[in-house]
């Protein structure tokens, strides 16, 4: 249902048109911000976004990407915590597994009980504290144990 303050601003389509042509343009300039507002009805919506395009490798200096397997995967480091990123887009997210082996400094990945990878990390003593699957990649937040606060 549309009311008419929304067909004149364009309401909810006219932001997704516009967000779409961001996408585009980021695309070509690798990178776009912005922010906006659009008004449903007697509510307001306000909207930031931050788009990045490229590869994995794009990722820069402080990030690795390793290929122990045919899966894409990039480890990060951001103010003493890591970011692990794997490409898991052909398994069902819940057969994964996953944990820290802190005596060899790796991130073990399993799929359907076995470890499929294990993805050397910089640093001992982390703790895994969110793991997220969006569009087929998996997301690790590791942080050191000592900082964890349960």
């Amino acid at each position: 249902m549309t009311n008419k303050s929304n067909r004149e601003n364009g309401g909810i389509v006219q932001t997704l048109r516009e967000i779409l042509e961001t996408i585009v343009a980021a695309e070509e300039e690798r990178q776009r911000h912005g922010k906006g507002s659009t008004t449903l009805g007697k509510t307001r919506l306000g909207y930031e976004f931050s788009i990045d395009t490229g590869t994995l490798s794009d990722l820069g200096p402080d990030s690795r990407t390793t290929n122990s397997s045919e899966r894409a995967t990039a480890v990060r480091y951001v103010d003493g915590n890591v970011l692990v990123t794997i490409d898991i887009s052909e398994v069902d997210p819940e057969t994964v597994s996953a944990g820290v082996d802190n005596r060899t400094g790796e991130l073990l990945l399993g799929i359907g009980g076995t470890i499929e990878e294990r993805i050397p990390l910089r640093q001992k003593g982390l703790k895994i504290v969110t793991a997220s699957v969006t569009n087929g990649i998996l997301e690790f937040h590791l942080q050191p144990i000592e900082e964890i606060k349960e």
